[in-house]
């Protein structure tokens, strides 16, 4: 009879071990189940992410081509105007010489005296 009474303390112990021990595999299941969720939104959020960054560095590419045109035909732009100037300076230097009064211009003629 003893052996039964302790047979039966035994199971009681060993049932309320595993009843604990259910509890706590359901809780770490939820827990477990919960980080796996954490996990997948976190790797979904990490490829908009990366797409997004991917995105950003294609329109920063084109922004600095684009950029980089403008300098372009801003230095082009820049020329054109330094050899406008120029060619001005040198047309109106020209007009003045061409439009000297002739007598402030040398005489190169010969008098020939009769």
């Amino acid at each position: 009879m003893v052996q039964f009474s302790a047979a039966q303390d035994r199971l009681k112990d060993l049932g309320a071990d595993n009843a604990a021990l259910t509890s706590r595999l359901e809780r770490e299941s939820v827990a477990h189940d919960e980080t796996k969720d954490r996990l997948h939104h976190a790797e979904l959020r990490a490829g908009r992410c990366e797409q997004q960054v991917k995105g950003l560095e294609q329109q920063l590419d084109e922004n600095q081509k684009h950029r980089a045109s403008l300098e372009e035909k801003h230095r082009h732009a820049r020329d054109a105007l330094e050899h406008f100037r120029t060619s001005s300076q040198e047309q109106q230097e020209q007009l003045r010489h061409d439009t000297r009064p002739s007598s402030s211009r040398p005489s190169y003629a010969t008098s020939t005296k009769p």
